[in-house]
């Protein structure tokens, strides 16, 4: 998926990103919520619907009804956007863009509004972050929501606030970086 060089058409990119999907939940996330943890994910179910429907067109019931079976349904509980225009977001890659990085400027906008139009859809679950300000400030806000959210909800929880036990992977919780 990260070949730059590959020409992919948008359905094979959604059967692609829902084939990780399905893995991920099985494997990972469905284990884990079992045995009582926390998960966290970079991009789940809003980011297809994002990526697959706003951006590639997709229609939106086969990318819902695809969605909900590669995720048996599974929702998060608390999902954060990181809001920043697509081209101040471009000046921060370092290094080789992969391919859906290069697809271009108004793609980039249709996933971006898509995002937004989620948000609005999901007040409730779905916390927007003003991502121009620094690494520090949004870090700290992220945190800020996850032990208030963490407390309403009465889960005792050591919150590391270094972000290590998120890169790591630590006992408290479990990560993996998917599609």
């Amino acid at each position: 998926m990260h070949n730059s060089d590959l020409s992919l058409v948008s359905m094979a990119e959604l059967f692609l990103v829902l084939a990780d999907r399905v893995q991920h939940v099985s494997s990972l996330v469905k284990p884990s919520l079992k045995a009582g943890k926390i998960v966290l994910s970079d991009r789940y179910s809003d980011s297809t619907f994002a990526y697959q429907h706003y951006g590639r067109g997709l229609d939106f019931f086969l990318v819902n009804n695809l969605n909900l079976k590669a995720t048996e349904s599974i929702e998060p509980d608390l999902t954060f956007l990181l809001d920043i225009e697509p081209g101040i977001g471009f000046r921060r890659i370092k290094g080789a863009r992969d391919r859906i990085e290069q697809a271009g400027p108004d793609f980039h906008k249709l996933v971006n509004e898509g995002f937004r139009q989620i948000a609005k859809k999901f007040p409730e679950r779905i916390v927007v972050i003003d991502a121009t300000k620094s690494k520090k400030e949004i870090q700290s806000e992220i945190f800020s929501v996850v032990k208030e959210r963490l407390d309403k909800a009465g889960i005792q929880r050591k919150i590391d606030t270094t972000g290590e036990a998120a890169i790591k992977g630590g006992n408290e919780i479990e990560t993996r970086k998917t599609l």
